[in-house]
C-alpha cells in the first residue's frame, strides 16, 4: 500500500476537526431527542390528558347517574322520589365533558366513534332511567291510592259489623220481650188442666195461639241471628280477599279470586242482608256500606282489584325499563372502556415512541463518541510517533554539532515539517 504522507499540522487539523464533528454530532442529537420527545408531551398534554380529564369527568357523572337510578329504585317514599327528579347539573356536566373529549379527539376516527357511542347509550340510558322514574312514581301513587282504599274497606266492614250487631242485638231484645209475652199467655191458661172438660173452643184456641206464636217467634229469632252472624262472617271475608288482592302477583288468580271465591262470599253476603232487609226496616245503613264495599274492591273504575292490575303492569313496565337501562349501562360501560383504551394506547404510543429516540440518541452519542475516541487516539498516536523520532534525531544532530561536528545531518525522510527541517539543516 502507498505510505499515507500528512504533515503534523494537517493531523493536528483533522483531530480539531474530528472533535469538533462530535461535539456537533452530540448536540444536534440531544437537540433532535429534546425535539422528539417534547413533541411527545405535547401530543400526550394536548391529547391524552384532555382526555383523561374528559373521561374521568364522565365517569363520575356515569356513576353520579348509576347512583341515582338505584335511589329511585329503592325508594319506597313519593316525597324523596320527587327530590330525585332533577339531575340537570349532572347533564350539564357530562355534556361539557363530552364536548372536552371530542376536541381533543381531533381527527382520530376511533376515539370519535367510541364518544359517539358512548353519547348515545348515555342518552338511552338516561331515557330509560327517566323512564323508570315516571314507573315508580305512578307506582307509589298507587300505593297511596291503595291504602286509601283499604282505609275505606275497613271502614265499610267495620260499619257492617257493627250494623249486624246491632241487628243482631235487636233480635235479641225482640226475642226476650216475646218470650216474656208467650210466659204471661201460659201463665193465663196455665190451670186448664184438660180442655175437653172446660169444652171452650176459646181455650184451645189460646193453647194452639200459644205453640204457633213460640215457633214463630223462636224460629224467626234463630233465623235472623244465623243471617246476622253471616252478614258478619262474609264481610271479614271479602276484607281478607281484599288484602289477597294486594299481595298477588299473578293477574289471572286475581281474577280467578274475583269471580270465583269473591263472587260467592258477595252472593251469600248480599242474600243474608235481603232475607234481614226482609225481617227490618232499620238496615238501610248496612245496605249502602254493603254495596260501598263491593265497589270498593271490585269496581272496574278504580278499586283495590284495579288498582292491583295497575301495579302489576306497572311493575312489569319498570322491569322492562331496568333491562332497559342495565343494557344501557353495560353498553355505556363499553363504549366508556373503549376510549379509555385508545387514551391509553395513545399515551403509551407516545411513551413508546419517547423511550425509542431515547434508546436511538443514546446509541448514536456512544457510538459517535467510541468512533471519535479511537480515531482520536490513532491521530494522536501518529502525531507522537511523526514528533519523537524526528526531535531525538534533532537533539542528537545539536549535540554532534555543539561538539563541533559540523558536517552532522539529520538523516530524516518525509514530507512533514521535519523533513524540512533536516534538508535544510
Amino acid at each position: 500500500m502507498k505510505k499515507l504522507n500528512i504533515t503534523i499540522k494537517g493531523l493536528l487539523i483533522i483531530w480539531v476537526v474530528t472533535a469538533v464533528a462530535v461535539v456537533l454530532i452530540q448536540v444536534l442529537t440531544s437537540l433532535t431527542t429534546y425535539q422528539s420527545i417534547s413533541e411527545n408531551q405535547q401530543k400526550i398534554a394536548g391529547k391524552a390528558i384532555p382526555l383523561q380529564t374528559a373521561n374521568y369527568d364522565i365517569k363520575n357523572t356515569i356513576t353520579g347517574v348509576f347512583s341515582r337510578q338505584s335511589k329511585i329504585i329503592s325508594t319506597n317514599s313519593l316525597e324523596k322520589l320527587m327530590s330525585l327528579k332533577n339531575h340537570g347539573a349532572m347533564e350539564k356536566i357530562f355534556a361539557s365533558a363530552m364536548a372536552s373529549a371530542k376536541n381533543a379527539a381531533g381527527d382520530d376516527v376511533t376515539i370519535k366513534e367510541s364518544l359517539t357511542a358512548l353519547e348515545k347509550t348515555y342518552e338511552h340510558f338516561i331515557n330509560a332511567g327517566n323512564t323508570l322514574f315516571e314507573k315508580k312514581k305512578a307506582t307509589l301513587q298507587i300505593n297511596q291510592e291503595q291504602a286509601d282504599f283499604v282505609t275505606k274497606m275497613d271502614s265499610a266492614i267495620q260499619i257492617i259489623q257493627q250494623t249486624a250487631e246491632s241487628i243482631a242485638g235487636k233480635i235479641n231484645f225482640s226475642n226476650k220481650r216475646a218470650k216474656r209475652r208467650i210466659r204471661k199467655l201460659y201463665n193465663k191458661i196455665q190451670d186448664f188442666q184438660d180442655i175437653n172438660e172446660i169444652g171452650d173452643q176459646d181455650a184451645e184456641t189460646a193453647f194452639q195461639f200459644r205453640d204457633q206464636v213460640s215457633a214463630s217467634l223462636l224460629g224467626r229469632s234463630a233465623n235472623l241471628q244465623q243471617e246476622s252472624s253471616s252478614i258478619r262472617t262474609g264481610v271479614a271475608i271479602m276484607g281478607g280477599l281484599g288484602r289477597q288482592f294486594m299481595l298477588e302477583s299473578n293477574p289471572d288468580i286475581l281474577t280467578s279470586i274475583k269471580e270465583n271465591q269473591l263472587a260467592q262470599v258477595i252472593q251469600a253476603t248480599k242474600g243474608s242482608i235481603v232475607k234481614v232487609d226482609e225481617e227490618s226496616s232499620d238496615n238501610k245503613e248496612l245496605n249502602k256500606e254493603f254495596d260501598r264495599l263491593v265497589e270498593t274492591l271490585i269496581n272496574e273504575k278504580i278499586s283495590i282489584l284495579t288498582l292491583r292490575r295497575k301495579s302489576l303492569r306497572l311493575s312489569k313496565e319498570m322491569r322492562s325499563a331496568l333491562t332497559d337501562m342495565q343494557s344501557a349501562g353495560a353498553s355505556m360501560e363499553q363504549a366508556l372502556n373503549t376510549v379509555v383504551k385508545a387514551v391509553d394506547k395513545i399515551q403509551a404510543e407516545a411513551e413508546e415512541q419517547g423511550y425509542r429516540v431515547i434508546r436511538s440518541s443514546r446509541t448514536i452519542l456512544l457510538v459517535t463518541a467510541s468512533v471519535a475516541l479511537v480515531v482520536l487516539i490513532f491521530i494522536s498516536f501518529i502525531v507522537l510517533r511523526r514528533v519523537n523520532r524526528p526531535l531525538a534525531m534533532a537533539t542528537k544532530s545539536m549535540r554532534r554539532f555543539a561538539q563541533g561536528d559540523i558536517s552532522t545531518r539529520m538523516d530524516y525522510k518525509g514530507k512533514d515539517e521535519f523533513s524540512i527541517l533536516a534538508h535544510d539543516f
